[in-house]
């Protein structure tokens, strides 16, 4: 009865066991995917910051040479009212 009792018991810690360890493998499955999917999306973060960063730039840049642009074509217009002016 003792022996029967026992290997029941040891049944038991054996499918807990085995269960233990499927559960603890899922779980380490889980935390592998999950920390790569954690790195996949702090990389497509850092691709949008640094377009982002790239398209402020290429703002700036448009706007200087449209300031450019403006400030060529007063100067422009002020040459020519001088020169109307002296001739």
């Amino acid at each position: 009865m003792q022996n029967k009792l026992t290997s029941t018991t040891q049944d038991d810690v054996n499918e807990s066991s085995d269960v233990v360890s499927k559960e603890y493998e899922e779980l380490t499955k889980l935390k592998r995917t999950g920390s790569i999917q954690a790195k996949n999306l702090k990389s497509k973060f850092e691709k949008i910051k640094q377009l982002t960063e790239e398209e402020i730039q290429k703002k700036i840049e448009m706007e200087r040479a449209r300031r450019k642009a403006i400030d060529d074509e007063i100067k422009e217009r002020e040459a020519e009212r001088f020169q109307e002016v002296s001739a």
